[in-house]
């Protein structure tokens, strides 16, 4: 309940016809969880809601660690996929497509994922100790991306306000949005 919007629990239609369930039931309304009931046939399955469930103030640092760690599960280089993730959501979000090469600056990237010391803490947690400095984020992301065919990097004098900017296959490569939601 910590980390969704919605909880469920479920089980067969069966074991719901228990008379020593109604408690736990009872249970599940005073928490907000929801209950289904799942009852098996040679099409297939139906589902029942027997109990709606509650939405849940999930804090959104907590929801975001989860997020990240899925997104991060199985990744060598996690801060570069992070930056490039992140810069595609902001594009998608932020730029017309149709129009020239969608770019976003480094610096405005690293703000938005990076906001405050709370969540860097949680992603420390998540990708084991790591520099989370801004040059030291840039630096990783220049080797990883530096010859990418997903995008181009813009560069200019500061190196934190290049502009990363992606090509059309780097369009095609990046996630729906996980980071900035």
């Amino acid at each position: 309940m910590k980390y969704a919007d919605y909880v469920y629990i479920f089980g067969s239609t069966g074991s719901f016809e228990n008379e020593d369930l109604e408690d736990q039931i009872s249970k599940c309304e005073r928490l907000g969880i929801g209950v289904l009931s799942v009852k098996f046939n040679e099409n297939g399955g139906v589902v029942k809601e027997l109990l709606e469930a509650r939405r849940n103030n999930v804090d959104k640092q907590d929801k975001k660690e989860v997020l990240l760690r899925v997104f991060v599960k199985d990744i060598d280089k996690p801060i570069s996929e992070i930056i490039f993730q992140t810069a595609f959501e902001y594009v998608n979000s932020n730029c017309d497509i149709g129009e020239g090469m969608p770019c976003v600056r480094f610096i405005d990237v690293y703000n938005r994922i990076f906001s405050d010391e709370d969540f860097k803490e949680r992603v420390r947690g998540v990708i084991g100790p790591h520099t989370l400095e801004p040059m030291d984020v840039r630096a990783e992301f220049q080797r990883r991306y530096g010859k990418s065919q997903y995008i181009w990097i813009d560069k200019r004098t500061d190196r934190l306000h290049d502009n990363i900017c992606f090509t059309e296959e780097g369009l095609k490569n990046g996630k729906s949005p996980i980071l900035l939601n």
